[in-house]
């Protein structure tokens, strides 16, 4: 189990900054690096937890608690 402040797959790194910041894109973004991780089973529930945010910000805290952030 991740601690509070670790993500659930520290092994995956998702360069955010510089790129275009629209939620499809970041979500895109993330569900490609998974994927690349080998971590394809947890593409659909990774989806479903961003449909599920009420804001941008909701979104980006979700994906800081899923994998590294640059």
């Amino acid at each position: 189990m991740a601690s509070k402040n670790t993500p659930r797959f520290p092994d995956v790194t998702v360069k955010l900054s510089g790129h275009d910041g629209n939620t499809g894109h970041i979500m895109s973004r993330v569900s490609q690096a998974l994927r690349s991780a080998g971590y394809n089973d947890v593409i659909d529930e990774f989806h479903l937890a961003v449909f599920d945010c009420e804001s941008y910000n909701d979104v980006l805290r979700l994906i800081m608690r899923w994998v590294n952030v640059k």
